[in-house]
């Protein structure tokens, strides 16, 4: 039975995290819980027991969209900018401290973060799944089958330098009312409940601005929401 359509069709191996969002690289072995074996790339983590291939295909056009939008190193043009030049971060090098992705397509983005939080929480993958209250679990469905704007989540885009401490995807992390995935560098966090920012940090949250501004975070840690706050107080241009 195809947990979106419920209709009893063949079903296809469904993964959880899009496979178009982990790193393309032949140097990463990929490790299971239930296994120590080794591959020679990652083939992602997967279910055989959630979609069929025409509701995996529909999921498909939002991961395909964020694959496309948010893994591509960002152009000099679109890094953030002040009156005394880039913004960088003295002590770690050449490292900008964020840039803008001009025009998101929010309605693709919103339906890949709600997919992905639904996806998770009806896995029985240990290792990617989540919980979901019924509430939150319907709600994912209004936003990436209706685009249901009302249901629409709170959601903050992270980027890790080009390195290869980047090179990997994680298990969702909860966070206090919010789930944060790791992809290839990307960080999403999802919030569950409004996430209260001044109205000068606006541009962070997808949705709220026309365009969305990514910041960079140099390690696992660091207060993210602090930088960002930073970097928008100091120009609010």
């Amino acid at each position: 039975m195809c947990q979106l359509c419920n209709s009893q069709k063949k079903l296809c191996d469904a993964h959880i995290i899009p496979w178009g969002l982990y790193p393309k690289s032949s140097n990463i072995r990929a490790y299971t819980l239930s296994s120590n074996r080794q591959d020679p790339r990652p083939k992602g983590v997967f279910d055989r027991n959630i979609l069929c291939a025409e509701c995996d295909r529909q999921l498909g056009r939002f991961d395909d969209y964020a694959a496309k939008v948010l893994l591509p190193w960002p152009r000099r043009r679109d890094l953030y900018k002040r009156e005394d030049g880039f913004l960088e971060r003295g002590s770690l090098g050449s490292k900008y401290f964020a840039y803008w992705i001009k025009a998101p397509d929010i309605r693709l983005l919103q339906g890949f973060a709600a997919s992905l939080l639904w996806r998770s929480a009806v896995t029985s993958r240990d290792e990617i799944q989540i919980e979901l209250g019924l509430a939150d679990l319907e709600r994912t469905r209004r936003v990436f089958e209706q685009d249901d704007r009302s249901s629409y989540f709170d959601i903050l885009v992270q980027r890790m330098p080009r390195d290869i401490f980047s090179k990997f995807v994680s298990g969702p992390v909860k966070l206090d009312g919010a789930f944060q995935f790791c992809m290839s560098g990307v960080v999403l966090n999802i919030y569950l409940k409004r996430h209260d920012t001044p109205p000068e940090a606006d541009c962070l949250v997808l949705g709220r601005t026309s365009d969305l501004l990514v910041g960079f975070v140099p390690f696992w840690g660091s207060k993210f929401e602090e930088s960002f706050r930073e970097i928008v107080m100091k120009d609010r241009s």
